[in-house]
């Protein structure tokens, strides 16, 4: 899904909450927020003056205490964006299962071993 155009209507209107997957991979940010599922971050013209979104995700300069921090974030690793007006959460995406198909059966593995196969009998009778 191409969030992008989600972002800058968000942006549009002020700060965004932006809620990332700290585990995900490509994300950039200070070690004791690495590997968190959801973490939330506030990026908006004030609080994040070097923000730059583009195609593949958003970067930003971002204050952590005292030190600044190059931050990146894959639209992938986004969860959810919020604004006072309006809240977008994104489905996660779900990995395929695989389906694994047993061999297929044979004369041998179709019947039980020493039980001959019983012929139906019709369900209807014929009254005279």
């Amino acid at each position: 899904m191409n969030k992008l155009p989600v972002f800058e209507w968000f942006f549009s209107m002020g700060d965004v909450l932006v809620s990332v997957n700290t585990a995900f991979e490509g994300v950039v940010v200070p070690p004791h927020l690495k590997g968190k599922e959801n973490v939330d971050f506030i990026m908006g013209s004030v609080p994040t003056p070097n923000l730059a979104p583009d195609a593949e995700g958003v970067t930003a300069s971002m204050r952590f205490g005292p030190s600044l921090h190059t931050c990146r974030f894959p639209w992938g690793s986004v969860t959810r964006m919020a604004s006072p007006e309006a809240v977008i959460q994104f489905a996660k995406p779900q990995p395929l299962k695989e389906v694994e198909s047993g061999p297929e059966p044979t004369e041998d593995t179709a019947k039980p071993a020493g039980k001959k196969e019983k012929k139906s009998k019709g369900h209807l009778r014929v009254v005279k």
